[in-house]
């Protein structure tokens, strides 16, 4: 289930790598239909013991330097990943979900600590409140970035077309810088997914801010959007894209990161939401509408 929003690596890259400008083969499912008469539903996340989950994520960030105007670096950061995520023990009355998170794999040089993951082999114990708040992430502070729910989800029933808001905010580990998210999430639609499942089609947008005070001379900018098919049987993320772009300035120097990320469920095979896609990418300057598996 772990699957913190990937809009959070665009902002570490930019704070982190800004002082590099100042000093240097199943087969084919059908589209499926939305639910004619959906009701209310609880997006919730939930306890279900001895659940095991696999999901791939890939991350591509495009990063532009600039001095006077004028683009004096660029590089693309790519990393594909593979976490696992099991389930510690079932909650009867679902006031918490514990689990174990552990990267198995990945290929790319990308610091995952930055996307709130686990790095290679690290074991990371997260427990969640239903509502996917953050109550203990290992052993990192409660004011990191670990502490940032992997999604927005709304503290009662809520029915197509409805809206909700999530504000939090962290401190960035490598240098404390005191950051602050707001996003809004709409139910866009139901769909029937596997067995005699429900699965929501979430959209989010928002942005990303410095909370502390800048100097005239700086200045920041950032918007996030995406869409998540949340599976509500299993209160869990089947498929995920994530796209931001944040613009940091300082005098003349300026730096433009454009990300995305996207995930799917491999594991269990009878989740599975992106059935026909093995291997997933996604392009960080893409333009168009996003393009959702099955929908």
């Amino acid at each position: 289930m772990q699957n913190n929003l990937g809009f959070i690596r665009a902002v570490q890259i930019l704070f982190t790598c800004f002082t590099v400008i100042s000093c240097s083969g199943l087969a084919k499912i059908d589209n499926l239909e939305p639910l004619k008469e959906p009701g209310s539903v609880v997006l919730k996340l939930k306890s279900k013991q001895d659940r095991m989950e696999l999901v791939k994520y890939f991350s591509h960030s495009k990063v532009k330097s600039y001095e006077q105007n004028q683009l004096v670096r660029e590089k693309d950061e790519i990393v594909e990943f593979k976490v696992e995520s099991k389930i510690l023990d079932k909650d009867k009355d679902n006031n918490f979900v514990r689990m174990i998170v552990t990267t198995l794999e990945k290929d790319g040089l990308v610091d995952l600590h930055d996307l709130a993951f686990p790095e290679v082999k690290e074991r990371i114990e997260f427990v969640y409140k239903p509502n996917a708040e953050v109550v203990y992430a290992g052993g990192y502070p409660s004011s990191s970035v670990f502490y940032v729910p992997p999604l927005s989800l709304p503290e009662s029933e809520v029915e197509v077309g409805d809206t909700w808001e999530m504000q939090r905010s962290w401190v960035s580990m490598k240098n404390n810088i005191p950051l602050k998210i707001q996003m809004v999430t709409i139910l866009k639609n139901l769909y029937p997914c596997s067995g005699k499942d429900t699965c929501a089609d979430l959209e989010i947008s928002g942005d990303i801010s410095i909370i502390a005070a800048l100097d005239k001379k700086t200045n920041f900018n950032s918007l996030i959007s995406g869409r998540i098919i949340f599976s509500i049987e299993k209160g869990s993320i089947l498929w995920s894209l994530i796209k931001s772009s944040e613009s940091l300035s300082i005098s003349d120097s300026r730096m433009d990161v454009q990300s995305c990320l996207i995930s799917n469920l491999m594991e269990p095979k009878e989740d599975v939401w992106d059935q026909n896609n093995e291997s997933i990418s996604c392009d960080p300057l893409a333009i168009e509408k996003f393009p959702i598996p099955r929908l």
